[in-house]
């Protein structure tokens, strides 16, 4: 029987979780969304509830299989439950809620027309992923798992009736006999086929996508979380003189102006309703112009308020620090424990969450940390890349100023994210999750899948992330901040040509920015 305190716990922390996710929807969501979109929030927090929840199974997975084989069984079910309602959330309810959303007419709401397109989306995305699955299912729906067979050749013996009849015969023999009699065994690394149910097939396919997504942007943010708290430190605001003050406000000024020209001719090109991959690609650039434009803004007028703001960046330096720690022992584990050959290998933070567990039933709350620690990694990583690269979109998550599309965009990484996490961490923590449920389902069967195995025995995965974060590094030494776009299109920020190219959009920013030069000029809002 699993132990009352468990199970408080447990309720406690589902609880609190729900209600962390209720405080970040309400720290984040854009002012003009108060009161509203209340579908969209509803589903921006079970999305954040079940990824999270599925990252903290791990430890009460540990605890509860340690009360013996039923229990194990049913976390089994359990896990494979959560899996299927975070590839249900991925495939239908999220986009469905983003494509509600999206089709709101503000000025003629028809909540029966956005529903039917949201459901001619997610039903659509819902059946190709289906005979997508079923398809891959019965052709590659087996895990190959490796064994050592061990072999022996017996001399006939007259002590040995069994095998007196039988001649030198091989027999399979177990490792122990043959760790006693090492000349007489020969071993071979073999594989069996085992079937596995389409449940757990849909576990690996699910966890196989998210791993992409996961290597690709935990990669970049690993280094980037600390050094972009490092850069927001060290350009901590000082306060200016008035000269200086006006001077940089005339500079974004300018900038300001540019972007309202290319704003004024994407709402010209957006009668046109011709909206090609290049103008999708211009419009992306567009919005990074003006989210820079805005945090530039907003940091010179913080240069008039520096006295009362100089804490938070003292706070920013001491997480700069803390991250920093966090990925170098990342970096250390992966090496130590994840590269090195298991008879070589160092457990490392292993022992340390074993201890803890241990000792002062801390594991849980530091395994939550570094699993955590790479959710936040992949969301400032996929910010990162948005940045850098022309042709992606950025979703940026800002206090009071975050739409619910860019919501739901977070919460579908956060989720492809989670599953890959998951996985990852119960590789990474092996001895700390020792006969686990999840160990038996990822380890045994999941990692073993035909095709998907290949990427794992080879390390493909560890080692594209090791050199994605490597890279990343380098490249924010030589270049940490992001910077403005100065060309757009290929001509200038004003250039006619270039943002004529623009197509329309249903998102919209605002541009009420003081940016005037002797007086307040508010821009008008401009759709984007």
């Amino acid at each position: 029987m699993l132990s009352p305190v468990l199970i408080l716990t447990a309720i406690v922390v589902v609880g609190l979780v729900i209600g962390i996710n209720i405080w970040i929807l309400k720290f984040y969501e854009h002012k003009d969304e108060y009161n509203k979109a209340h579908l969209t929030k509803f589903v921006v927090i079970a999305g954040l509830t079940c990824s999270e929840l599925l990252v903290l199974m791990l430890p009460f997975d540990i605890q509860v299989s340690s009360f013996g084989e039923i229990h194990a069984q049913n976390m089994e079910i359990l896990w494979q439950f959560m899996y299927f309602l975070v590839g249900f959330l991925l495939v239908v309810i999220v986009p469905f809620a983003l494509f509600y959303y999206e089709s709101e007419n503000p000025e003629n709401p028809q909540p029966c027309v956005q529903t039917l397109h949201g459901l001619q989306i997610s039903v659509c995305a819902l059946l190709v992923v289906f005979l997508t699955t079923l398809v891959l299912y019965m052709y590659i729906g087996v895990a190959e798992i490796p064994i050592v067979s061990y072999t022996s050749t017996f001399e006939p013996s007259s002590s040995s009736s069994s095998i007196i009849n039988y001649g030198d015969i091989p027999v399979l023999v177990t490792e122990d006999y043959c760790s006693r009699h090492e000349q007489q065994c020969n071993g071979n690394l073999e594989s069996i086929e085992l079937d596995v149910t389409y449940s757990v097939f849909i576990m690996g396919f699910v966890s196989f996508i998210g791993w992409f997504f996961f290597v690709s942007f935990a990669g970049v943010g690993l280094p980037s979380i600390p050094i972009d708290l490092l850069v927001e430190f060290q350009n901590r605001p000082q306060k200016l003189s008035e000269k200086e003050f006006i001077a940089k406000k005339e500079e974004l000024n300018q900038r300001a102006k540019q972007v309202k020209i290319i704003a004024d001719q994407l709402v010209a090109k957006d009668r046109t309703k011709n909206d090609t991959v290049y103008n999708k690609q211009q419009r992306h650039t567009l919005r990074k112009m003006v989210y820079l434009l805005e945090k530039d803004w907003k940091r010179l007028l913080s240069t008039q308020n520096s006295e009362n703001g100089t804490l938070i960046y003292w706070f920013y330096l001491l997480l700069s620090i803390i991250t920093a720690i966090l990925s170098l022992c990342w970096l250390i584990h992966i090496i130590l424990f994840m590269f090195l050959d298991p008879s070589s290998a160092h457990p490392f933070l292993n022992n340390l969450f074993i201890s803890l567990d241990t000792n002062m039933s801390l594991g849980t709350f530091c395994y939550g940390l570094f699993a955590f620690f790479l959710i936040c990694a992949t969301i400032k990583g996929n910010m990162k890349v948005g940045l850098r690269f022309v042709c992606l979109p950025i979703h940026p998550m800002q206090h009071h100023g975050t739409m619910m599309n860019s919501f739901l965009f977070n919460v579908e990484l956060i989720l492809l994210g989670s599953v890959a996490v998951v996985q990852f961490c119960v590789s990474a923590f092996a001895l700390y999750a020792h006969n686990s449920a999840i160990e038996h389902l990822l380890s045994i069967q999941v990692s073993n899948l035909k095709f998907i195995n290949n990427f794992f025995v080879n390390d493909v995965f560890l080692y594209a992330l090791i050199i994605i974060s490597g890279l990343s590094f380098l490249v924010l030494l030589i270049c940490p901040t992001d910077k403005p776009f100065k060309h757009f299109g290929g001509g200038g920020a004003g250039s006619g040509a270039s943002a004529s190219s623009l197509g329309n959009s249903n998102n919209s920013i605002g541009l009420g920015l003081g940016l005037g030069g002797s007086s307040d000029k508010v821009h008008p809002y401009v759709p984007l």
